[in-house]
């Protein structure tokens, strides 16, 4: 018999019982996981196109309505644990909190937003969440801030967030906070646009005066590929 044909039907039969493997325990796996709020949502696929031109597989978890201060209504931390062992990522790209300036309960009590209970119990929900992405084998987390938003009160509000989440961040070798204040704003001030390189402007931002639209989110992208996407 041909020693050929059989090594060949040998090879075929091994490459059948991983993939069968591959989907028995549902895994799927990629370079970089993109996961976060409805902040994400138009970032996320900016990542996606920039990692596929790098020759880096990537996947990303959105969910519009949710944060870390309503785990009742999402389950962030399960949520990326799961994620985690399903994609096995070595990069995680984060982005949340625009809907996390509300009352938590946290420690058995409710505690209102801005509170000294409440950033506790907030940066301890960060660190969790930074801490469930380490534990399940990734190299580099680059959680990014919020940027400038129109409204006064809501900018104070993730002025505050973004202060924790850097904090926390601070506190762990393998997590970097990415500013992206100064990105979408003029001298510390919201704006709705940027002075592109020929000089013309280019809006970035959605008329609610919080998420980037596809402008802004390619604009971020760009801005940072060269930092964050390196295995």
């Amino acid at each position: 018999m041909n020693l050929f044909i059989l090594d060949k039907t040998r090879v075929l039969r091994n490459i059948a019982i991983i993939f069968c493997l591959l989907f028995a325990f549902n895994v799927i796996a990629a370079d970089v996981l993109v996961m976060g709020d409805s902040m994400m949502k138009s970032v996320a696929r900016e990542f996606k196109k920039e990692c596929s031109k790098r020759g880096l597989s990537s996947e990303s978890f959105t969910s519009i309505g949710s944060g870390l201060a309503r785990l009742d209504l999402l389950d962030w931390h399960s949520n990326a644990k799961e994620l985690v062992e399903e994609h096995k990522p070595s990069i995680v790209l984060v982005m949340m909190g625009a809907n996390d300036n509300q009352t938590m309960q946290g420690a058995g009590a409710t505690v209102a937003f801005g509170m000294p209970g409440w950033e506790i119990e907030y940066g301890r929900r960060c660190g969790k969440l930074m801490d469930i992405l380490l534990d399940g084998g990734v190299s580099k987390v680059f959680w990014f801030g919020l940027p400038c938003m129109r409204e006064k009160k809501l900018n104070v509000d993730a002025n505050a967030i973004n202060r924790i989440i850097k904090q926390q961040a601070a506190a762990r070798p393998k997590v970097s906070y990415v500013s992206t204040y100064k990105m979408f704003s003029k001298k510390g001030k919201y704006s709705s646009y940027i002075i592109q390189k020929s000089g013309m402007p280019l809006d970035v931002r959605t008329s609610d005066g919080i998420h980037l639209n596809r402008n802004g989110a390619k604009y971020l992208v760009d801005r940072v590929a060269e930092k964050v996407l390196v295995k």
